[in-house]
């Protein structure tokens, strides 16, 4: 059968071939048709090719249905169940319909006018292998169902034409050969693949469906001309996929109907131009890479204003104007955007349902930084929004969205908290980081997973994280600025601190109590007062890890342990920064050093300073040692580097401490325990400094500074450095034992302090404003200019001042309570023209201290070693205060009386009292020390006052004179010079000796141990009471009428030379001692000649015995053989009548005679007889004018129991004799 051709038409339409053929068999019902798009000429016969004859030829008369072979200008219509039509030949046709099975074409070269039509749904392939295609007028060609495909291997000649491709099969057509010389237009849903290297240079329109391509070359070539160009893409609703990487110079216009870019895989990159009003969306899994600068330079940049869309895949550009117009949107409906350059963007992000991502990397192999996309314009949509990519998106300004946000890689950066969108939206860390680039608070949920991540802080900035951070894993905090981590709970396992600041007001701030803390060149501030017993590790990528405590404490009390990179462990650092304090209580591991920036450090034990022998670095921050201990780290200055020892401890470095400058501060004590090499000041401001050298401080010879601490020297050693006071007082604690000579200068506003029991020798010329005090040991000065500036004073609490040259002083002194002592050096004289007040003054050392203020002290004087010289009493101070001797010596310069009372300690004291003064005491002057008196003056102890003196007394020089007095001189009395009693009752207890002149009037005198007369003895009128008395040439006795010398022992003589006695109208009595006899032993005692001899020899006015004692002349010898005694009186007690009991014996010598005077009322019972003395003397009587009584003769009277000089008293029976060898 024919089917009848249409009369004057040149198409064949599929509905009349449709027609034409329902009446036949056909085995097959695909067509492939092509059309002219244009019109074209009128065509004749249409034939059908069924295949029906023995072989598949085009040639074959047989297998046309018509047994017609078709020729130019014929359409065929292909019905053939799979027949391989291979023989076609040059050949014109109008088109081609596919309306079976499938029909491979092969042959020689094929032009069509028409078109090319598949229109059954068989799901095979049409195959055109034939040598060439040309079109001899713009045609379509037609895929009318969706189970087909037209697979062409035939170079294409578009001869200029339009050639379009309509395709609404859902396999995929494919023309491999090569399209030349035309245009092409995709239209239809189906796709058309291009593979061959196509070199048309017209556009390729995308109305339809998809045109996919692996290379540049499928989409066409060049053009010719001046400047040739690839043609364009133009878009009005199609699609263009790409299946491999490749780069494209073509422009692109998007027409109102847009255009899609699926890129299958790899990456397509548009360098071209894209204009036009349309939108432009990518799908796909792989990248359209858009370029912002088009090769063409004369182009512009992209310009459409259609906005993008990318709905799979992603798009990558580095410049705002890649997107097109910068009012345009950008749509993620699951894609990504990629930005590989930094830029900003002020263009609207829409996220849909699906959501989408922005992906910032850049696309250079080694790149010298990473890219930044800042979005400053809205994030609108309900979908979630993921940042990937190792750069940053910042996303500055507030944001519309809703949705989770994922950062997945790299950086999201935000400004404020709005920037992240609606506040219920959550922020999940999967591997990126949230960067904050403003100071914001925010109250929305973080989560946290085993990707990483991090919370990021850009410097001078603060993240304040009010809401819950929830996961199982590490908080990571990055970035110069700070994070605060604060209301509600934190969950997070560990954290990690990686740079900047970490803020926390509680430890729960640092998630669950049992993670870790990581400090890895990132600090922990920490505000208030807060705990922690978690573990810190410092360092792992750095060396470092920072403590920053705000106000307040942060008491660590876990392990502090080095980092580790992940291939070796460093030596980690610990910093302390902030003006809080930081309580180390671990036993710590890390081995980097401790530095202390800021703030306290405070430890108990070396061990919390990390591995041992690790320097401690001190800044403009305090070590505080809470507890006593001992390190052997070496301490580095780097600042003013402040030690604080708390109240109680004792911190020793045993280590070098090196740097500039050292402030010692707090209650306890620093030791440095070694020669330091640190320069620079060394500040004391409180608590004690403790040296045994002066190498222990700075090497460089640097100021002290002392600010109300101390400088404590437990060695001797001379110092050069200068000393500055500040405000308080600066002390120096000398030990015991020890000398600091501090030969440097001393200066500043304040006071100068001295403790302990050593001494402290100030040798510069010092200007410190004062005063200086001195409550332990001894300050020496050689200088009043060593004491600071002249109008400081001195304040004395149980210290001592020690003069050791001679200068004089105005300053006031004030004395404490335990006193103050002045210590002049032998050939030293102090003169102090000042007030002293306050209490006790003590005057030692051996040589003088010169009081000429009016003084005030009432705590009185003690005088213990030296001279003390003043000129008034005002000088000793107030009138009530005592006067203390224990071996020094008062010297008065002017006259002056004294109502103080004076006590001698054990080492006595002395007055010395200038020539032409009188010293007049009239207070008690008691105590177990002896009694000096110096110098010519007078020292007149007068009045009623007490006068007990314990140990010996000694007038050298000068006269002591005792007046109206009652006294006990309790030890030995030696008068070398003069002493003097005036009415007063005296007691010498040990006796005395006279070497000069004693004068008693009107006093009575005990001597109980005894009188040695060296001198001379003057008495008028006064009782005198003897023990033994002994009297030594040429000492002289002169008593005036009535004088009483009592003797309880013996009256002695021992030398041969002559004695003086004025005694002649004296009484000599002889009263109960210890054994009631009485010995005068007499050597000597005359060496006058004359009758009576009453100028020379030994007289007196009376002679008494007490009753019941004996007297003996005991060696009474006179060689001369001229001497005799005289008495006046001699006066007997209760003696017997019977002559026979008067024995005379021991009288040696020849003539040696005793006279009495025979007509004394005592005598006359004598009746003038001479009794001859043994050894040849006699009793010899002598009348009143001294010539020798010559009594009447008469019977001898009853002799008298005369007792006197070797009389031996017999009346009671007893007779003592003793004779002369």
């Amino acid at each position: 059968m024919v089917c009848a051709r249409t009369a004057g038409k040149g198409n064949f339409f599929m509905s009349r071939i449709a027609e034409c053929l329902r009446g036949q068999q056909l085995r097959g019902g695909i067509a492939l048709f092509l059309t002219a798009a244009a019109a074209s000429p009128a065509f004749a016969d249409t034939l059908v090719y069924d295949g029906d004859g023995a072989n598949d030829l085009f040639s074959n008369v047989a297998n046309w249905r018509e047994g017609t072979i078709p020729s130019d200008g014929d359409s065929i219509l292909l019905l053939s169940v799979d027949p391989a039509i291979n023989d076609l030949v040059d050949l014109n046709l109008a088109s081609i319909t596919y309306f079976g099975a499938s029909v491979p074409l092969s042959g020689n070269g094929l032009t069509l006018s028409g078109g090319v039509t598949i229109d059954n749904s068989s799901a095979n392939t049409q195959t055109i292998s034939v040598d060439s295609i040309t079109l001899g007028t713009s045609q379509t060609w037609r895929q009318t169902v969706t189970r087909d495909a037209l697979f062409i291997t035939s170079d294409v000649d578009l001869n200029g034409n339009t050639l379009t491709f309509e395709s609404r099969s859902t396999d995929a057509s494919e023309i491999k050969g090569t399209i030349s010389n035309g245009r092409l237009t995709k239209t239809g849903e189906g796709t058309l693949i291009l593979s061959g290297a196509n070199t048309y240079a017209g556009r390729t329109l995308f109305e339809g469906g998809t045109v996919q391509v692996s290379k540049d070359v499928n989409l066409g070539g060049k053009s010719g001309g001046l400047v040739p160009v690839f043609g364009d893409l133009v878009f009005d609703g199609g699609t263009l996929a790409t299946t491999h990487s490749f780069r494209s110079e073509r422009d692109t216009t998007l027409a109102a109907g847009g255009g899609t870019f699926n890129t299958i895989a790899g990456t397509y990159t548009l360098d071209g131009r894209i204009t036009g009003s349309g939108k432009l969306i990518k799908t796909g899994g792989g990248t359209l890479e858009i370029d912002s600068v088009p090769v063409n330079p004369f182009g512009g940049q992209n310009s459409y204003t259609g906005g993008t869309e990318i709905r799979g895949g992603t798009i990558s550009v580095d410049n705002e104007t890649a997107l097109g117009d910068v009012g345009s949107a950008v749509e993620l409906h699951g894609g990504a955007l990629r930005a590989t350059e930094t830029f900003s963007s002020a263009r609207t992000v829409v996220l849909g349902a699906e959501g989408g991502m922005i992906d910032v990397r850049s696309s250079d192999l080694f790149p010298t930084s990473e890219p930044r996309l800042t979005q400053t314009g809205d994030v609108t949509g309900a979908g979630p929004l993921t940042k990937t990519g190792v750069g940053e998106l910042v996303l500055s300004g507030a944001k519309s969205f809703t949705g989770l946000v994922t950062v997945r890689d790299g950086k999201l950066g935000v400004t404020e908290d709005g920037a992240l969108g609606a506040a219920s939206n959550e922020v999940v860390l999967q591997g990126g980081n949230l960067n904050a680039r403003g100071s914001f608070t925010t109250d929305r949920s973080f989560q946290l997973t085993d990707q990483g991540g991090a919370f990021e802080v850009i410097g001078g900035r603060t993240l304040v994280v009010d809401g819950t951070i929830s996961g199982a894993y590490a908080l990571v905090k990055q970035g110069d600025g700070t994070l605060v981590l604060s209301g509600q709970q934190k969950s997070h396992l560990g954290t990690v601190v990686k740079g900047g600041t970490l803020q926390i007001d509680s430890d729960a701030g640092l998630g669950d109590a049992s993670g870790s803390l990581t400090l890895d060149d990132g600090a922990l501030r920490t505000t208030g007062v807060l705990s922690t017993s978690r573990n810190t590790i410092l360092g792992g990528f750095s060396d470092k890890g920072t403590f920053e405590v705000g106000s307040g404490t942060l008491t660590h009390n876990g392990t502090i342990s080095n980092g580790s990179n992940g291939f070796f462990s460093d030596a980690s650092k610990l910093f302390k920064t902030g003006s809080g304090t930081l309580v180390l209580s671990g036993a710590n591991s890390y081995s980097g050093g401790t530095f202390i920036e800021e703030g306290v450090l405070r430890v108990s034990g070396d061990a919390s300073l990390g591995a041992s022998g690790r320097a401690i670095h001190i800044g403009e921050g305090v070590l505080n040692a809470a507890a006593s201990f001992n390190t052997g780290r070496g301490v580095v200055l780097d600042s003013r580097g402040e030690i604080d020892v708390d109240g109680g401890a004792v911190l020793t470095l045993t280590g070098r401490v090196s740097g500039n400058g050292l402030t010692k501060s707090g209650g306890g004590t620093l030791v440095l325990d070694r020669s330091n090499s640190y320069t620079g000041k060394t500040t004391i401001s409180g608590g004690v400094l403790e040296i045994s050298s002066d190498a222990n401080l700075s090497a460089d010879g640097g100021l002290i500074a002392l600010a109300g601490g101390a400088l404590r020297t437990t060695g001797s050693f001379t110092t050069a450095r200068d000393t500055i006071l500040l405000s308080g007082p600066g002390t120096f604690v000398v030990a015991s034992g020890t000398t600091l000579t501090h030969d440097g200068t001393i200066s500043g506003a304040g006071f100068l302090r001295k403790s302990n029991d050593g001494t402290l020798v100030l040798g510069g010329s010092n200007s410190y404003a004062g005063p200086t005090l001195i409550s332990g040991g001894t300050i020496a000065v050689s200088s009043d200019a060593n004491l600071g500036a002249a109008t400081g004073s001195i304040t004395m609490d149980g210290g001592t001042l020690r003069a050791t040259a001679s200068f004089a002083t105005a300053r006031d002194t004030d004395i404490g309570f335990f006193g103050g002592m002045i210590d002049t050096d032998v050939g030293a004289t102090l003169t102090h023209s000042g007030v002293i007040g306050g209490g006790r003054l003590t005057k030692t050392g051996g040589g003088d201290l010169r009081l000429t203020g009016t003084n005030s002290h009432a705590g009185g004087t003690a005088i213990d070693g030296g001279r003390l010289s003043v000129s008034r009493d005002a000088n000793l101070g107030r009138s009530d205060g005592e006067l203390l001797f224990d071996g020094g010596i008062l010297i008065t310069t002017q006259g002056f009386s004294t109502a103080r009372n004076t006590t001698l300690g054990a080492g006595g004291g002395t007055f010395q009292v200038a020539l032409g003064t009188t010293l007049t005491h009239t207070g008690d002057i008691t105590g177990a020390g002896g009694l000096t008196k110096l110098a010519n003056g007078t020292l007149n102890l007068a009045g009623g006052g007490a006068l007990d003196v314990g140990g010996a007394t000694n007038v050298q020089v000068g006269t002591l004179r005792i007046e109206n007095r009652t006294s006990q001189f309790n030890g030995a009395f030696a008068n070398g010079a003069t002493t003097e009693i005036e009415g007063a009752n005296v007691t010498f207890a040990q006796g005395a000796v006279n070497d000069g002149t004693f004068v008693s009037n009107n006093s009575t005198v005990t001597f109980g141990g005894g009188f040695v007369n060296n001198g001379t003895l003057i008495t008028d009128p006064n009782t005198m009471n003897f023990t033994d008395w002994t009297n030594t040439d040429p000492a002289a006795t002169i008593a005036a009428a009535g004088d009483v010398f009592n003797v309880s022992g013996d009256l002695l003589g021992d030398t041969a030379n002559s004695t003086t006695w004025d005694t002649d109208e004296a009484i000599l009595r002889f009263v109960a001692g210890t054994d009631n006899a009485h010995a005068m032993q007499l050597y000597g005692i005359d060496l006058g000649v004359g009758a009576l001899g009453l100028a020379d020899n030994f007289a007196w006015g009376t002679v008494e015995l007490e009753a019941g004692q004996t007297l003996a002349l005991d060696d009474i010898k006179n060689d001369s053989l001229a001497g005799a005694l005289y008495l006046d009186t001699i006066l007997l007690a209760d003696f017997a009548t019977d002559v026979g009991d008067f024995v005379i014996d021991s009288i040696f010598g020849n003539g040696f005679n005793v006279y009495y005077n025979a007509f004394a009322g005592g005598n006359l019972y004598l009746g003038g007889l001479t009794y001859n003395l043994a050894g040849g003397g006699q009793l010899i009587a002598f009348n009143g004018d001294g010539t020798v009584f010559e009594p009447p003769t008469a019977e001898a009277p009853e002799p008298a129991t005369l007792a006197l000089f070797g009389f031996a008293l017999a009346g009671l029976g007893a007779m003592r004799r003793r004779r002369a060898a």
